[in-house]
């Protein structure tokens, strides 16, 4: 995922990647509130944006509600490997936003492992991950249903890894993906996004580790060990076909991958491939996108960091950049020096720039963001301070 800003960035803004002053159009500041420091708030070691299974990170309850989610450590409790619930030393809390006023509307609090917690927002509710319990919550946040992943499985004593959630753009659909390194499977589990309920289940061969997205019909991969060429199930196992370009031969889906692999809809996904960024549906009919109007982008050649957010509709995106300066060593590695962040907001429908968002300070522990499911608001968590901004008018 390193490079997909790169090639991103390029289609963006069809000039050579460079430094450039922040645009004169900023998004306007709806709020911003600091987070109260907790002294059992876990040590950071980096301030990469939080992905799927991380420990810390904002995300939409819908357009009228910000959560802001983190794990501390409390010392007072006894941890516990039977029950994470009952006993346990690190806890996930959540604080609920208003996400027009940034007034505090409620905390929740769960007991959870150091790194298996996440919180997943679908078109019903929440999904949230404490070690092996997942608790899927309404709207309202009132607790629907309770689930062991152990009981899960077929065989409540098969040695299953780290869960990894995924939910498709329209947040209709979610995903449960584990893995079992012994058998060199993953077992995947489809959720409806509504109700909760469980569509399909089933074993897959060789595992999904990375590199993968999901709409609510099926799955893009790309194809391993080699990773060149882009692969497409439906939901249930159903055998992997190729998505070989098929269209006028702007873009070949064969050739080597370079990180972008995102649905943007069910019907559209974004793929790097063969140095260039490509739409393609899923049988394969692709284009090479064209340059997007507006100012050059906040970019560099390295570090990228591998976070997109889209709206629920898929029209609009938001990706996290860095400029960065790489200092050669004689007798070392190259270090790196972060010099600049900033999210880039588009709208894709349009090939329409709307938005660049500066962090100052820069973080030096937590960062992440979020698109509000409409695209109109973008949240960002910058260490302990965070801000909703209104995305200018489309």
């Amino acid at each position: 995922m390193r490079s997909i800003l790169l090639t991103l960035a390029m289609w963006l803004t069809g000039l050579p990647l460079a430094t450039q002053s922040p645009p004169s159009n900023s998004p306007s500041l709806l709020w911003s509130v600091d987070i109260p420091h907790d002294p059992r708030m876990l040590p950071r070691d980096n301030v990469y944006p939080r992905s799927v299974s991380s420990r810390n990170g904002v995300t939409f309850l819908d357009d009228q509600r910000l959560l802001v989610h983190d794990v501390i450590f409390d010392n007072h409790r006894l941890s516990s490997r039977e029950s994470p619930d009952i006993s346990s030393s690190f806890r996930l809390q959540v604080s609920v936003f208003d996400a027009k006023s940034g007034k505090s509307l409620l905390t929740r609090e769960w007991g959870t492992r150091a790194h298996e917690s996440s919180i997943q927002s679908t078109s019903g509710g929440l999904v949230v991950q404490t070690g092996e319990i997942l608790r899927f919550l309404s709207k309202d946040l009132t607790e629907q249903k309770e689930v062991l992943m152990r009981e899960m499985a077929e065989h409540s004593d098969e040695h299953w890894s780290e869960a990894v959630i995924s939910v498709s753009p329209s947040r209709r659909t979610f995903m449960i993906n584990r893995f079992n390194q012994g058998a060199n499977v993953s077992r995947l589990d489809v959720f409806d996004g509504d109700t909760f309920q469980e569509r399909l289940s089933w074993i897959e061969s060789p595992p999904l580790y990375h590199s993968y997205s999901i709409s609510d019909n099926g799955i893009v991969a790309v194809k391993m060990p080699e990773q060149k060429g882009i692969l497409y199930a439906e939901f249930g196992g159903v055998k992997w076909r190729p998505l070989a370009d098929a269209h006028d031969g702007a873009c070949d889906l064969r050739s080597s991958f370079t990180g972008l692999l995102t649905f943007s809809s069910n019907e559209q996904l974004l793929i790097g491939a063969g140095g260039q960024t490509c739409v393609s549906d899923t049988h394969g009919h692709s284009e090479a996108l064209p340059n997007i109007e507006g100012p050059t982008i906040c970019a560099s050649r390295a570090p990228f960091n591998e976070k997109i957010a889209t709206s629920q509709d898929g029209r609009f995106i938001a990706i996290s950049l860095a400029q960065v300066k790489i200092k050669k060593h004689t007798f070392a590695e190259a270090s790196q020096t972060l010099l600049r962040r900033c999210v880039d907001v588009y709208d894709l429908s349009a090939r329409k720039w709307l938005a660049t968002i500066d962090l100052t300070p820069l973080p030096k522990n937590d960062y992440d963001f979020a698109l509000s499911p409409d695209g109109s608001k973008l949240a960002i968590l910058n260490d302990l301070k965070v801000s909703v901004y209104s995305v200018p008018a489309r």
